[in-house]
């Protein structure tokens, strides 16, 4: 009985400390920040929203850009993505953004904050979460 009740409480301390680890990208942010170059002035403000059910849609500055992800821990995987193709002012972070998008493998929270990096940890993205 004591062997039943130490397996159980050791299987509860495991699911409490792994959903503490848990990584929660739900909502919308902002994007601010695409390998080491500012979002700032470009024609819309870069926004990307995870819905908490594996889609995802946003805008890189210019154009619109949607589909789906995974996040299992801090690993943070897009699908297929689709994008619409029109010309503007900021296509430089448009480009950077859509660069990033496909480089994307973890992603690390802190508050309002999150900081979202390729395989080798680099930084490609910062975001700030929308008020």
């Amino acid at each position: 009985m004591k062997k039943v009740l130490g397996f159980i409480f050791s299987a509860m301390i495991m699911v409490a400390c792994s959903s503490h680890n848990a990584v929660n990208v739900d909502g919308e942010w902002l994007i601010t920040n695409v390998n080491g170059k500012s979002t700032a002035g470009g024609d819309r403000q870069a926004e990307i929203k995870f819905d908490g059910k594996g889609k995802v849609n946003g805008n890189a500055s210019v154009n619109l850009f949607f589909g789906s992800y995974s996040l299992e821990g801090d690993s943070l995987k897009f699908g297929q993505m689709g994008m619409t193709r029109m010309m503007g002012g900021s296509m430089d972070i448009e480009d950077a953004i859509t660069k990033a998008l496909g480089e994307v493998a973890t992603v690390k929270v802190d508050g309002d904050k999150a900081v979202i990096m390729d395989a080798e940890g680099n930084e490609v993205m910062q975001l700030e979460r929308k008020k």
